[in-house]
């Protein structure tokens, strides 16, 4: 069974369709598969979907392969392709952070050919970052600790090699990358990379204005990522060649691409091959007198614009938040190794002038557990500190700073994304007579009951957020009014079933609930926290409902005219 894993592997590269037919009839046979053995098929499974840009698929396929405690090799694979889903997903912080946590784990051990393939794919991140000159670096510094040894990480090396040049506008030196790295997988019989390689000598001739002769390179890499149906170079391809069309005169064949790009889903990875269709699309239109068509596919390029760089900001953030906490994390260790040297030394010396007395010694000994109990407390007291600066520590909800933070992040992202967001703001309008009848340990009480059941209710992405005595709020990204509405209504009927005779005595626990939901001109998230406070005062006006989502004449009501 390994062999026949490791054909298929190796046909990944040569045949895609047809591996992933195997693949597939596989995974639903009743064949005897060990544990590594069921991870590596899953892994390959995964592989395929990549290919196709399904990377929610492939990311669920490399998660199924985790479970089964892969060995050490093929777990680092595993984390290698999760690194490649998570920048798919557009989910960068996590990328860097899986990859920062692959290479401190190899980096440990002795195998070569672990690290080369890590730093390969880092050659993916730094390229998505638009870092060209670590671009540049790491390829050496892969190249250098490959010496030819790994077939498959050397075609990728050379590649990459090949695109650092470009975007450093390096022309000649490019080509002439991208020729070497062609001549040499298709001779190791990679024929994917080799297309890559193509392709790179099409876009070098294409920077140069030479259309004509990158004409044939784009055709060619085309025919052959449709043997492998890689779906992100197949559409990359058809934008460079509706524009290369464009500059030979050929309208008609520039229209078809065009067309081609322009039908696509509006999915991230399709973002810069339509603002290329969308500006051929215009100058096609504009020919046609047709200026109005011509207008509306400006806008569209000039919004897909605005969106890549938004985009591009995300990642750079999450590359510096990410790194920002493994710098923190190195710090405090350190730190602690530094707390631990001075400690180390102090009780050398005080050994070395140890006397004979007993006294003597039970005093060092007393000193050694006194010091050592010093430091603990110290790191104890620093993570308290630590935590109450970001915490509500009655509730465990983040507090107001903290939270609100965090989800303007969240909002960025989802504004970037032309995702749903919402906010819910939830008000124990019963909390304060609670506190004036039972005192305010019971009130404390009421107060943990339902934090925790909110916290229940939120998933990972979600910010919990305590913005005032009686006041919390809830940041939902990728959520829309209706989805917050329902939620709020399955939070408050939880809410009234809290059994509250465990306090000693029996009351009501009344919650409200204002929603609002992001609009177009929302540029920060304090305009949906007010629409969301103007819903709460509507429900506490009204005294009939608990969930109130905004409407526009809200305000209206409030003030009505004369």
């Amino acid at each position: 069974m390994d062999q026949e894993l490791e054909a298929l592997e190796a046909n990944l590269n040569v045949n895609l369709l047809e591996t992933e037919k195997k693949i597939a009839t596989l995974l639903i046979s009743h064949k005897p598969f060990s544990a590594p053995q069921r991870a590596k098929l899953l892994m390959l499974s995964s592989l395929t979907y990549l290919y196709k840009g399904e990377f929610s698929k492939a990311d669920q396929q490399l998660n199924s392969a985790l479970m089964l405690q892969p060995p050490p090799k093929l777990l680092t694979q595993i984390y290698l392709y999760k690194i490649t889903t998570s920048i798919g997903l557009e989910n960068y912080q996590q990328a860097f952070l899986l990859l920062e946590k692959n290479l401190a784990r190899i980096e440990a051990g002795d195998d070569n050919q672990l690290k080369v393939q890590s730093y390969t794919r880092l050659l993916n991140l730094y390229l998505d970052l638009e870092a060209y000159d670590e671009l540049y670096s790491t390829t050496q510094k892969v190249l250098a600790l490959n010496d030819g040894q790994d077939v498959k990480s050397e075609c990728y090396a050379r590649l990459y090699l090949g695109v650092a040049n470009l975007k450093l506008v390096n022309l000649s030196a490019a080509y002439d990358s991208f020729s070497q790295s062609q001549q040499y997988c298709h001779q190791h019989q990679f024929p994917l990379i080799e297309a890559l390689s193509i392709k790179g000598q099409a876009n070098v001739l294409f920077e140069q204005g030479r259309y004509a002769a990158a004409l044939t390179g784009f055709l060619d890499s085309l025919a052959r990522y449709q043997v492998f149906d890689f779906k992100v170079e197949i559409h990359d391809n058809w934008a460079f060649l509706s524009e290369i069309y464009l500059k030979l005169g050929q309208l008609d064949e520039a229209n078809h691409y065009a067309q081609l790009v322009y039908a696509l889903p509006h999915v991230p990875m399709n973002n810069k091959p339509q603002k290329r269709a969308n500006e051929v699309l215009s100058i096609l239109a504009s020919k046609k007198q047709d200026f109005q068509a011509a207008y509306q596919h400006q806008v569209v390029a000039h919004a897909i614009s605005v969106k890549l760089i938004n985009e591009q900001k995300i990642k750079q953030n999450a590359y510096h938040k990410a790194q920002f906490e493994i710098v923190e994390k190195t710090r405090e260790l350190d730190k602690l190794v530094q707390d631990y040297a001075l400690f180390s030394k102090q009780r050398k010396i005080l050994n070395q002038e140890k006397s004979a007395s007993y006294l003597f010694s039970t005093v060092l000994a007393g000193t050694a557990v006194f010091l050592s109990l010093l430091l603990v407390v110290a790191w104890l007291q620093r993570n308290k500190f630590k935590k109450q600066a970001h915490y509500d520590l009655l509730t465990g909800a983040y507090n107001r700073h903290t939270g609100q933070n965090m989800a303007e992040e969240h909002f960025i992202q989802c504004q970037a994304k032309d995702n749903h967001f919402t906010v819910l703001l939830f008000d124990l309008d019963s909390i304060k007579s609670i506190n004036e009848c039972f005192g305010h340990a019971t009130g404390d009480w009421v107060l943990k009951k339902v934090a925790a059941i909110l916290i229940g209710y939120c998933r990972p992405k979600d910010t919990f957020v305590r913005l005032s005595g009686e006041a919390f709020c809830l940041f939902l990204p990728d959520t829309n009014v209706h989805e917050g509405q329902a939620l709020a209504e399955n939070i408050c009927k939880t809410v009234a079933e809290i059994k509250t005779k465990l306090t000693g005595h029996q009351f009501e626990i009344n919650m409200l609930v204002g929603i609002s939901e992001q609009l177009e001109h929302d540029l920060s998230l304090d305009p949906l926290i007010t629409r969301a406070d103007a819903a709460l005062n509507q429900a506490k006006r009204r005294g009939d409902v608990q969930v109130v989502v905004y409407q526009d004449d809200f305000e209206a009501r409030k003030h009505p005219r004369a």
